[in-house]
């Protein structure tokens, strides 16, 4: 992630410098994956893993079926991973995950 986060500020500075001057690159959700590496990949997969389930209910209940997002459940199931990580060890980081996975497979519905 450092990698990526080392390529892509220079290239958006790069960017914003023309069009807005004295412009300052904000990164959210990537810079607190450093944080945790660890946390990332248990928060990733439990909020993917909730998301497949999600979309065995609506598969079940006959409504729409929402697909999960590899992406979205990459960049957000990883923060809360972190942040769950932070409050409540290695069981917040699944549930905090599982319940990111439950709210961005559920709500678009």
């Amino acid at each position: 992630m450092r990698v990526v986060l080392g390529e892509i500020v220079p290239a958006f500075k790069g960017i914003s410098e023309r069009l807005v001057k004295d412009a300052k690159p904000a990164l959210d959700v990537p810079i607190t994956f450093t944080f945790a590496p660890n946390a990332v990949l248990i928060g990733f997969l439990s909020s993917f893993v909730r998301g497949l389930l999600g979309m065995g209910i609506m598969a079940m209940a006959g409504t729409t079926i929402v697909v999960p997002g590899v992406i979205a459940h990459f960049m957000t199931g990883g923060a809360s991973g972190v942040i769950g990580n932070g409050v409540g060890g290695r069981r917040g980081a699944v549930l905090g995950a599982f319940v990111n996975g439950l709210a961005i497979t559920f709500l678009p519905l």
